[in-house]
Parts: structure tokens; sequence; C-alpha cells
């Protein structure tokens, strides 16, 4: 079995659909507080990804996740343990990492976030984002400085307790990336996370391959770009069976997402499409959530019976810092909570328009809305069916209230201006074959 463990949903979408477009049945569990044990025992699955939803909790409760969820795993000789981060490093991903090496007695953790088709790359140990280093973009929300923010080892050593080291790209040239020799010369001690630099894709592909020769037990870790290439060392042949695609007639465009490009996205999504852009009144959930949500409802209704494409998002004014910073003095409420109740909210109101109307396809960006949306509809797994878009997969699940439900999602970083439009043409031509 190969398990990737994601800290979020689409991550954990994102990274097992690299496998889902190999043919293997891929399924991803969600966690949830609900949930007393874990069981995978029954599950038929090629690939197994296990979202911990640990990326926006404190320390303490991620790491009190992540062991429940690696007790959970019986790992034999063959199988591979992938640990999924966040391509920009978000996350409590030290302490998860730390976990998993104790859990399973890794002597290495081969670490790579680089995702070169959503311009990530790792160069001299620095997270390089979309041309510019890691601390110097919105991506960054740590507590470091910008100088040091974009060095990853900086990044793993407020968490982690294990060595972390640097394997740079001209090392790794001049050793033609002969991971067995450069390891053996380094004389690396037992519990160590290497960074290991990717520029391009082909050293991806490189790192993956020449790992199988290292002589210490291994596991990898990095956002989807290095998962891409597991395939090439996993021998485990793939089962998946073509799986009809469910024409719903409508799709439901949830969008709570902050990323600046999440605003361009739906400006193309409104120029190419006939569509209703659907703004939730920030302040008005916090003066009154069930008054408030009832009047959304009540005005969705026409809505949602009369047109095919909604998008429903917070209003893009209180995206500004100074509003925000009103709101959350006025109310008492921190950022966090903030979030979390902005999170609630969407997630009731998209169950309650799935009450009324199930007929719709959903396209959710962030994966914290994501999760927050499958916890309120009780959806604990997805199969991933396709790609739509890099980075942007398709799946779908069986639930006792609405039917089948496709579920397409989308880490709010991601993509292109026209990412989202490509996608809506995408489902428009799977659904006239």
């Amino acid at each position: 079995m190969l398990y990737i463990i994601a800290d979020d949903l689409t991550g954990a979408t994102d990274t097992g659909v690299q496998f889902s477009t190999k043919s293997y049945k891929t399924d991803v569990i969600i966690y949830n507080e609900s949930i007393k044990k874990i069981d995978l025992h029954n599950i038929n699955s090629d690939i197994l990804v296990l979202d911990s939803e640990t990326r926006e909790v404190d320390q303490d409760n991620a790491q009190k996740r992540i062991i429940k969820l690696l007790n959970s795993i019986d790992l034999k000789n063959n199988d591979i343990i992938y640990k999924k981060v966040d391509s920009t490093l978000r996350g409590n991903i030290g302490i998860e990492l730390d976990e998993i090496i104790d859990n399973f007695n890794y002597e290495l953790c081969i670490f790579s976030p680089s995702f070169i088709d959503n311009k990530r790359i790792t160069k001299n140990g620095d997270l390089i984002v979309e041309n510019k280093p890691l601390g110097e973009t919105e991506y960054y929300e740590g507590n470091l400085t910008k100088n040091k923010a974009s060095y990853i080892p900086n990044i793993l050593k407020e968490q982690s307790k294990n060595n972390v080291y640097v394997l740079d790209i001209e090392t790794l040239k001049e050793y033609n990336f002969n991971l067995t020799l450069i390891i053996e010369k380094l004389n690396l001690p037992d519990k160590t996370i290497l960074i290991i630099d990717s520029t391009e894709e082909t050293h991806l592909k490189e790192i993956i391959e020449k790992s199988v020769k290292v002589n210490k037990k291994l596991f990898y870790a990095g956002s989807a770009g290095l998962a891409n290439y597991l395939s090439l060392i996993y021998s485990k042949k793939s089962s998946k069976k073509d799986i009809t695609f469910k024409k719903s007639k409508k799709l439901l465009i949830i969008a709570a997402s902050r990323r600046k490009i999440i605003d361009k996205q739906l400006d193309i999504v409104k120029n190419d499409f006939k569509v209703v852009d659907y703004k939730i009144n920030i302040e008005n959930i916090l003066k009154n959530f069930d008054q408030n949500i009832n009047n959304d409802l009540d005005n969705l209704k026409n809505i949602i019976n009369t047109n095919n494409k909604i998008i429903i998002r917070p209003d893009p004014y209180f995206k500004n810092k100074k509003i925000i910073n009103k709101l959350i003095e006025n109310y008492s409420i921190s950022f966090r909570k903030l979030q979390i109740l902005i999170k609630n909210y969407i997630s009731r109101l998209v169950k309650m328009i799935l009450q009324l109307n199930s007929n719709f396809d959903l396209f959710i960006t962030g994966g914290d809305t994501a999760a927050g949306v499958c916890n309120e509809l009780e959806i604990n797994n997805l199969t991933i069916m396709d790609e739509l878009l890099s980075g942007i997969p398709l799946s779908y699940t069986n639930t006792h209230n609405y039917g089948r439900l496709n579920i397409i999602t989308k880490a709010g970083g991601f993509g292109q201006d026209d990412s989202i439009s490509k996608v809506i043409n995408k489902l428009i031509k799977n659904r006239s074959c």
C-alpha cells in the first residue's frame, strides 16, 4: 500500500489525483473528531490518502490527531509513506514529520516541496513561490522575519527536534543525482530530514528514481509535485475501473479562500459564463448567524431553481485588512475564530441548498472550506476520478441524503487566472458526451 498523509483536503486530493490519473484506485479518508477509531482494514484501494485536518489546529491537537491516524496504519515492509505538505509550508509540518519518524522508526525523510506546475521551486534550501522567496509573498503566515522565512530549515526547526540538512542543486548535479553516494559521504545521523533542491520537473523524477538504492529506511515528504513520481517505484498493479461521470445540470462554486487570485479567477468566470455571484455579508453573520442564514437561503431559493451556475463567497469587501481588524475588535473575536465561523456558515448554507436541490456539482476552493462542507454533509471519504486541470481534481462520494455528489477541489492559491473557467468548460464537455 502507498499511504499519503495530508494535512488538509485540497492537499489530499491534489496529491491523490497524481495516482488516479495513472489508473490507481485512490480514496481519501477525512479525519473527523467524532470518529473514535480509524479502521482501514476494509478499504479496497491501491492508494490511500489520509487527511488529518491538522493544518489549522494548534500544535498539541495536531500531534494528537497525527498519532491517532498513524496508529491506524498497519505498515508492511513494502509499503510507502508519503507526507504531503503544503507547497507554501503552512501547518504543523515539523511535528508531523517527527511523529512519522518515531512511529515507524524511519532513519531518513527525503523532503522536497517543489510543485513546478504551480511555480513553487526549492533552491539552496529556499522555497521560491511565483519567482519570489516565500517570506516576501502573501502565502507566508508564520512568525519568522522575511529574510528567514524562505529558508526551509528555519521553518522546520521551529517544530522538529530532528536533524535538518540541505542538499543543494549544485551538489546533486556534480554527483549526477547519485543519492546513495551523496548520503554515504554526508554520513547523516539517523532521524534526519534531508531537504533536496529541485528547480525543474526532471529533478523531482531523479530524486524518486535515485532514492530506491539508498541504504536507509526512508519515507518521502513534499507537495503533489514530488508525489507525481512515486508511481515509478510503486509496484502494485493498478486496479481502477472506469467510472461513469454523473451529469449534474448545475454547478455551485464555493469560494471562501482569501487568496487574491480567487477574485481574478471568478471575474473571468463571470465574463465567460452566465453565473450568479452571491456575496455573503460577514458582519451580518456576526450580528445574527441563524437569522442571516435563513435570509440568505430565502434569497437563494429562486436563484437555485432558475440558474445553473452559482458562486457563493464572502463579499470581497471584507478581505480588506482594516475592515477585518475592525470586525475582530468590535465583536471581540479572534481572526481564526472568524475564519471558523465563516467556514461553518458557508458549509451550513451549502447543506441547506442541497436539501432544496441536490442536482449540483460542487467546486470548492480552499482546504479548510472543503473539509467544512464535507463535515456538514457527513462525508468522510472521497474517491478521486480525474484531474480536470493541474492540481484541480474531480472526486465523487455517495451520500445518504443527497445521492452521488461530484466534488471538485482547488487549493486557494493554485491555478492561473482562467483556471476555474477552464474547469467549467471541461465539465460542460463531459456532460455533453
